[in-house]
């Protein structure tokens, strides 16, 4: 969980057992990941906002609400 009582769910197998880091989602359970793409330092505006859409993507496809 990440947000109080929001829990987040893995895409895989369905698992709530769910772990976050600053560069990538990991399920506990099954072991499926997926990188957040949060790592360019000094990247461009454009390429800061392509990274933080990719991330969004991300954790709305693991359906974590927080």
């Amino acid at each position: 969980m990440f947000n109080d009582d929001v829990a987040a769910i893995c895409p895989e197998c369905g698992a709530s057992d769910i772990v976050m880091d600053a560069t990538k989602i990991t399920c506990q359970s099954c072991g499926h990941f997926e990188a957040l793409g949060l790592e360019a330092e000094g990247s461009s505006a454009a390429l800061t906002s392509l990274s933080q859409a990719y991330a969004i993507s991300v954790l709305q496809r693991w359906s974590f609400a927080g």
